[in-house]
């Protein structure tokens, strides 16, 4: 069989063995699921019981940050963290931190010791020197407050930048579900007629699944991110409308139309 005989990632009753399990896990993390093979691609995507498989794996990996391999991966290339570069990173930093300290004490005893605090001065000494106090910690305030705003200005489009990468991260496209929409978009019997491929749901509004077709046995409705991880699922849909319970953050969206374990139909939407 021609799975049998690619790579020996398949057991004998066609599912995948541990080591295609693992490395489709790795895949996920490393987020180079298009280096897989194409017969290992299209089987997961297929079968309910190896997706199921993969994906419990891929929890437990990405809830403990592990990756299997280690610092070559024999099929998807180097892991992008090097650990020396790391190290080092790590050292100059603390190297860069007692330095500072080390200059912060030097100014304070700098200080000390060059601006006494016993002076004799007559009154219209202490009177401009009052004054000219007085004028100095204005000037500090004011520049104290420059320093405020820009510290605010730079935390604010810090907070701006880190959404924007976010809201990319959440809005990029995966192979494997593409590959899914293509060659199952269109059922014969039943279908989703609503929302269309590539609808854009309102933040906040509610979002309503419509299906086409005799429904004579229940059919099962998976949502899921763009990273792969299952949002919703809605059993035994036997009417030809079904609504989502729960709000949706802005992202792409992806899902797939199950009926006694035969894919259907599968398409996607965004929430923006």
């Amino acid at each position: 069989m021609e799975k049998q005989n690619l790579g020996g990632y398949f057991k004998e009753e066609g599912h995948l063995n541990d080591e295609a399990i693992a490395l489709f896990s790795d895949a996920l993390i490393l987020k180079r699921e298009e280096m897989l093979d194409i017969g290992i691609r299209n089987h997961v995507e297929n079968c309910q019981q190896c997706r199921k498989e993969v994906f419990a794996i891929y929890e437990i990996m990405k809830k403990d940050s592990v990756v299997q391999g280690t610092t070559q991966h024999p099929l998807l290339g180097k892991p992008e963290t090097d650990k020396k570069t790391l190290f080092r990173i790590h050292n100059l930093l603390k190297i860069a931190a007692v330095l500072l300290v080390f200059f912060s004490i030097s100014g304070l005893i700098y200080t000390v010791f060059t601006h006494p605090k016993n002076l004799v001065v007559t009154d219209n000494q202490t009177t401009h020197t009052s004054d000219t106090t007085n004028k100095h910690n204005k000037d500090k305030i004011a520049e104290t407050d420059k320093d405020s705003i820009s510290v605010s200005n730079n935390e604010h489009s810090k907070n701006t930048s880190l959404h924007e990468n976010e809201l990319a991260v959440n809005l990029e496209e995966s192979p494997i579900f593409e590959g899914l929409i293509a060659s199952h978009y269109r059922s014969n019997d039943i279908e989703v007629s609503f929302p269309p491929l590539n609808h854009q749901f309102a933040f906040n509004e509610k979002i309503e699944f419509k299906l086409n077709g005799n429904i004579t046995e229940s059919v099962v409705l998976f949502i899921y991110s763009n990273k792969g991880e299952k949002i919703a699922e809605k059993n035994n849909i036997s009417v030809n409308s079904t609504m989502l319970n729960k709000k949706l953050p802005t992202g792409l969206y992806y899902w797939k139309l199950i009926q006694d374990d035969n894919l259907l139909q599968a398409g996607k939407f965004f929430v923006k």
